[in-house]
């Protein structure tokens, strides 16, 4: 693929995450579709929003909008998170009205989709560091979302950070333990104003799951999305924590060999181009229908990929990405259009899903970080990412 084209997508990504959001609030739906004709869009997803904060330096840097522009659409998100979001323990819920930015679908509090949240934050405080009004105001209000964040709260009384908190029933069982995409909340929780102790890392390590597949020895998640997401913001490619320097693997690795088991058992399947398991929708007849987390060689699968993901592999095994994505282009134009790549293809029926935010976000970040590292630049610069790194045990093999 060239400079170009990897542009042009990322470009038409960035439609999505600008012109279908709301301009007042910066609210991202969680999904565009056209129907009779018409464009609709769903709820807002924040962690969709944490996302096109974190891209805003992107489309700046590529000239997609200048930098008042970008700088007017943070300022509107982050003054609707820091005056009137509704929060718990500075939290925020998982879906709000499009509009009103109220609850919806009495979803929970997520812990994890507010980290999202607060990387694009952070990402923007650190982008738009001008002594000028419009900045200095961007990276205020970074600061007082930033300080209300309680991570202890979320905690529950545990040594883990629980998944979620409904204020009708309280905390979520599970909290987030071993591998998973949730790596950056960890990371951020042991950098923040109000720190988790370093014994949170270690209970998030202590159920790390390693296996060896088609010869590769990996830290193991199903979900491919899982391996991508913590290196949007992370730049993991030279330093590891000690339970993968036990086994001389960083993360960056791990995620290279798990895209290479997907593409080993894609190819033991007859075809080593269509893979792309992750998390994604699928027609609603399937008996595992609808948005579900995929994942092979083990775990759901009904024929249904995620063509995002193969793209999104491309810092970790360009040609394996190249050569998936050249397939489902050639064979499924369809699924690109004005609000970006969709997010799922069944194979078998032919039917394809709506236009995701999560994935434009992703491949917005992944593709830029792929072409000129910029995300990864930025996460150097913001010290609770670093402390928290530093915390965790992170250090160059």
């Amino acid at each position: 693929m060239t400079d170009q084209q990897i542009q042009s997508i990322q470009r038409a990504a960035f439609h999505f995450l600008w012109h279908g959001a709301n301009p007042r609030n910066g609210l991202v739906p969680d999904q565009i579709w056209e129907e009779n004709g018409e464009v609709r869009r769903s709820p807002a997803s924040i962690a969709a929003t944490g996302m096109a904060l974190s891209a805003l330096p992107v489309a700046t840097e590529n000239g997609w909008v200048s930098r008042p522009e970008a700088a007017d659409r943070a300022l509107s998100t982050l003054r609707f998170f820091a005056r009137e979001a509704e929060r718990f323990g500075g939290f925020f819920f998982h879906f709000l009205d499009l509009e009103s930015g109220k609850r919806v679908w009495k979803c929970e509090v997520s812990s994890v989709d507010s980290t999202f949240v607060f990387l694009g934050a952070l990402f923007c405080a650190a982008y738009f560091h001008k002594k000028s009004g419009r900045e200095n105001q961007i990276r205020e209000l970074c600061d007082e979302i930033f300080a209300r964040v309680d991570w202890r709260w979320f905690c529950n009384g545990g040594d883990a950070v629980s998944i979620g908190f409904k204020p009708e029933r309280g905390f979520f069982k599970h909290a987030w333990r071993g591998f998973n995409e949730a790596l950056p909340l960890v990371v951020l929780s042991l950098g923040s104003p109000i720190p988790l102790p370093v014994s949170s890392y270690e209970a998030w390590t202590k159920d790390y799951r390693f296996k060896r597949i088609y010869g590769r020895e990996h830290l193991f998640c199903g979900p491919l999305f899982t391996h991508l997401f913590p290196h949007l913001w992370l730049d993991l490619r030279e330093i590891s924590d000690a339970p993968m320097r036990a086994r001389d693997l960083n993360y960056f690795q791990n995620t290279t060999r798990a895209i290479e088991i997907q593409c080993e058992w894609a190819k033991r399947r007859g075809d080593a181009t269509r893979w792309g398991v992750s998390a994604c929708d699928a027609p609603q007849n399937l008996r595992l229908g609808g948005y579900r987390a995929r994942g092979v060689p083990f775990g759901r699968f009904d024929e249904t990929f995620s063509p995002p993901i193969c793209l999104a592999s491309l810092p970790f095994a360009p040609e394996l990405a190249r050569e998936s994505w050249s397939f489902w282009a050639k064979n499924h134009p369809e699924m690109c259009g004005k609000w970006g790549v969709r997010g799922g293809i069944h194979t078998p029926s032919g039917w394809m899903s709506a236009f995701f935010g999560l994935d434009q976000g992703m491949l917005i970040l992944m593709l830029e970080n792929a072409r000129s590292g910029l995300l990864w630049e930025l996460s150097r610069q913001i010290a609770p990412l670093q402390l928290g790194l530093e915390r965790a045990g992170f250090h160059k093999k």
